[in-house]
């Protein structure tokens, strides 16, 4: 899923490298991750932004064009950043539902050790930059487990859907779990059910959902 078009450079203001500017941008970038998670879109505003980060419109001009562009930026970054952490996380996997499992538990971690961001990505899920969301590993990953006859299912657009549907809906209820270890709870049996539904049996559905549970969501084994 790596469809994402690179902008011009007409696009967005040009970079600066001086610790001021990047102090402001980052902390630009941070407030608007923590309003859209807690408010939506919808209910976001440059105002709103500036003035929680103590800067005048002036400054936030200088680092993006208009809100969109903030939202865009916050977007592919968070995208980035976790999909560094699931090529890590099955850098020396090769069961494809190691993979799945292991993948999904990246988002798990990452939405207890850094709920802002996770909870942006949910809220924007599904709005104009969804677009841009890379299910190709995921894609890949079931179409090889169905070939070599790990998975057992008809198709492999209904599965991507499932899986996609079940993980958005385990990183939402993991928000608002009291707790980390209910949070490890709710991921070991989510990931257990998925596993289950795309062809492997219980004992084996277990095992891949309790390791990949405990290696990263609970040991938090991935930088």
């Amino acid at each position: 899923m790596d469809t994402h078009q690179t902008e011009s450079p007409e696009a967005r203001p040009l970079v600066k490298t001086d610790r001021r500017w990047v102090k402001n941008h980052t902390t630009l970038l941070a407030i608007g991750i923590e309003l859209i998670s807690q408010k939506g879109v919808e209910n976001i505003t440059i105002d709103l932004i500036i003035q929680k980060a103590g800067v005048s419109k002036q400054t936030f001009s200088n680092h993006f064009l208009d809100l969109e562009a903030l939202i865009k930026e916050v977007w592919h970054d968070s995208i980035q950043l976790i999909e560094n952490k699931v090529t890590a996380a099955n850098a020396h996997t090769t069961d494809p539902a190691e993979r799945i499992a292991r993948g999904i538990a990246v988002y798990a971690q990452l939405a207890i050790s850094t709920p802002d961001r996770i909870g942006f990505l949910v809220r924007y899920w599904f709005n104009s930059p969804a677009s841009d969301l890379r299910n190709q590993g995921l894609e890949t990953d079931l179409s090889s487990g169905l070939i070599s006859g790990r998975f057992k299912f008809s198709d492999v657009e209904s599965a991507l859907l499932f899986i996609l549907g079940g993980a958005g809906a385990m990183i939402r209820r993991i928000l608002e779990a009291k707790s980390e270890n209910e949070a490890v709870g709710i991921t070991q049996e989510v990931l257990t059910l998925m596993m289950k539904a795309i062809g492997l049996n219980t004992q084996d559905s277990l095992l891949v959902a309790t390791k990949a549970t405990e290696e990263i969501v609970r040991s938090k084994t991935i930088p």
